[in-house]
């Protein structure tokens, strides 16, 4: 008998994980608990995701310049790129590792609606009966749900809801599949629990209605839009046609009780989907490759090290502008968090930044040293109502530490940040001329108050760095100041200062002046 290997695809938010819960019921094998992420707050009864798989996955996707939330199409035929070919072999060990023993197993990961062709690739060379559950939910909810998790826009939301859909239909045309209906699975879920077992050819005899009884909670469900509402939004202007016609069609085919569609079906799936390819060819370069990006680290308690299966990413908007971001602690986290607030080099201005819980605690995480500054990080001096930062390269990182008892019961992160790529047109002459003075100062205190060598070297260094700036835009001149005031207070002796000059000409930051050239 060959092995059956099922795949759940579905775009997040969508009950992927409460038709996985039912695979599972049904026998079909994911792998032990610790396999597993943790459950949340966000979704009590487990995400069923396993943590190497979207580990690969994420790793997949940053080398190709997208992540979990974008809006665009990868490249064309990435999956057979020199620098994916690293990825085939992961796959199958992961694949023989943990599934070679099982007659029917699955994996269920939203991110592999975008990386499935390369999945296909390598399970297409194994002896097994590759098939795909589709669970679909309402974009409108969907969008809901992602407001309130991860404070996505509506827009953003409508994105991702088009391209893991379609892509999840497109890859898996050739194959068996069966598209499942959010909403009528919390309706009726025998039944389609029934049409599960029945697609995956489960000849047991299982209590469906029990199965049914055991992982359906109504009140997981907080939001049910209809197709007319839908329609409507799109009338109004809100969302695309494409994603009215794409719903609607899956719509018909969760009615179906087999996996059979239409050659019509499928070329009119393949049209949607070419038309999203052709657009984000266009937007690529500014939605994908250029999308500024941040990152939450959480560790459990008995853990040391920062990971990235245990972490959310969320995007950001370089416009200035100030925005809020909630971001959720799962209990039992340690209580030392890390925060990388982008993945460039950007300004960055923190309005507010606290932890709150369910019963009421609010913690300002500004005050008390509760913030420290990891890798990449540049303080800027402000007038205390921000607080502003120069991150200086692709990773920085802010660590925050809670207090060990407040983190038990879990809770959120609320971050009001602005964040602008032109960060040489941000900071004011007068915070240049704060600095300078006392960076000065500093120097007399560490050196011979008659030699004035070393206070002369800095005096040049900043005059170069003024003739790499036209006009008035001295903005990143605070920053190398701060750094170099950081690297001076650390001397003992005027030769060590002399070295810290040295250094501080090597920095990346003094690199990101000259490309400031204008």
């Amino acid at each position: 008998m060959r092995t059956q290997v099922v795949c759940i695809l579905g775009m997040h938010r969508s009950g992927t994980s409460l038709i996985t819960r039912a695979v599972k019921s049904l026998g079909v094998y994911l792998g032990e608990d610790q396999d597993f992420v943790d459950a949340n707050f966000d979704n009590p009864e487990g995400f069923w995701e396993r943590k190497d798989v979207i580990l690969l996955n994420e790793r997949i996707l940053s080398l190709l310049g997208a992540t979990w939330d974008t809006t665009a199409t990868l490249p064309d035929d990435w999956w057979e790129s020199e620098e994916i070919a690293l990825f085939h072999e992961e796959m199958q060990t992961i694949i023989r590792e943990q599934f070679h023993t099982r007659l029917i197993w699955g994996w269920k990961d939203p991110r592999t609606c975008l990386t499935i062709p390369l999945w296909i690739s390598v399970l297409s060379k194994m002896e097994v009966e590759l098939k795909f559950i589709i669970p679909i939910r309402n974009p409108v909810d969907v969008a809901s749900s992602l407001e309130k998790r991860n404070n996505m826009k509506f827009e953003n939301a409508m994105g991702m809801w088009n391209l893991h859909t379609l892509s999840a239909l497109y890859y898996t045309s050739n194959f068996q599949r069966i598209i499942v209906n959010y909403d009528r699975f919390i309706e009726e879920p025998t039944l389609q629990i029934n049409r599960l077992a029945s697609f995956l050819g489960i000849q047991q005899s299982y209590d469906f209605e029990r199965i049914a009884n055991e992982i359906v909670n109504l009140d997981l469900r907080h939001k049910k839009t209809n197709l007319q509402e839908l329609i409507l939004l799109n009338e109004s202007g809100r969302v695309q046609r494409s994603l009215v016609e794409i719903y609607s069609l899956c719509l018909e085919l969760s009615k179906k009780m087999d996996w059979k569609v239409s050659n019509e079906i499928e070329k009119s799936i393949g049209e949607l989907y070419k038309d999203l390819r052709h657009w984000s060819k266009m937007i690529s370069p500014i939605f994908v490759n250029q999308k500024i990006k941040m990152q939450l680290f959480w560790k459990q308690i008995d853990e040391d090290n920062f990971t990235e299966e245990k972490s959310q990413t969320y995007s950001i908007d370089a416009d200035g502008h100030f925005y809020t971001y909630i971001m959720r602690l799962t209990p039992n986290c340690n209580n030392q968090l890390r925060l990388d607030p982008t993945n460039r080099e950007c300004w960055v201005s923190i309005k507010k930044l606290c932890f709150v819980n369910s019963t009421g605690y609010h913690l300002d995480l500004l005050q008390n040293n509760h913030l420290y500054d990891g890798q990449g990080i540049v303080r800027v001096e402000n007038n205390g109502e921000t607080f502003d930062l120069i991150c200086t390269c692709n990773d920085p990182q802010l660590l925050i530490q809670l207090p060990s008892e407040i983190t038990n019961s879990g809770g959120e992160l609320i971050l009001e940040m602005a964040v602008k790529e032109e960060i040489y047109e941000i900071m004011n002459n007068n915070i240049f001329e704060k600095s300078i003075r006392s960076l000065e100062t500093k120097i007399m205190e560490q050196t011979n108050a008659n030699d004035f060598s070393i206070l002369d070297k800095f005096r040049q260094l900043e005059s170069n760095i003024l003739n790499q700036i036209t006009g008035n835009n001295n903005s990143l001149m605070d920053k190398i100041v701060q750094l170099e005031s950081k690297l001076v207070e650390q001397t003992v002796s005027l030769e060590l200062a002399n070295k810290a000059i040295e250094k501080i000409q090597s920095t990346k930051l003094w690199r990101l002046i000259r490309k400031l050239k204008l």
